[in-house]
């Protein structure tokens, strides 16, 4: 199911669709089934007409990702260590936002914002 896209339109945008990855499919009263971003599922026009809402599955690869990018942003010396100017928060932030349909720099200026490291001090040596 990877590369769904959202194809929700909102009123006044020309039929011009969202894009954005899908993470619900939606399926109308009439049978037509359609895709949907978080975003337009909750807020779309198009949204208020599905009567059944089923999730769509991301790869193991993207929930792997997201896996490190939370325990970046919940743990403060994950932060300290695998932060900006480490090529790990490159890729993985790089990778995420394009998996979101995220511009990436601004991504990733988002997300550092919403972590707190803590400086990594090394234990003194037992003697």
């Amino acid at each position: 199911m990877a590369g769904l896209r959202c194809t929700n339109s909102n009123i006044g945008t020309f039929n011009h669709e969202c894009g954005k990855p899908a993470s619900w499919r939606g399926v109308h009263k009439t049978g037509h089934a359609q895709y949907f971003c978080d975003q337009c599922q909750a807020t779309g026009d198009e949204a208020n007409t599905v009567v059944t809402w089923t999730g769509v599955a991301r790869s193991a690869a993207a929930e792997a990702v997201w896996a490190v990018l939370k325990a970046i942003r919940d743990d403060g010396r994950k932060a300290w260590l695998l932060g900006p100017g480490s090529n790990s928060f490159e890729l993985l932030t790089a990778a995420h936002a394009e998996e979101i349909g995220a511009d990436v720099a601004m991504f990733r200026r988002e997300f550092w914002e919403s972590c707190r490291p803590e400086r990594v001090v090394a234990a003194p040596e037992a003697e």
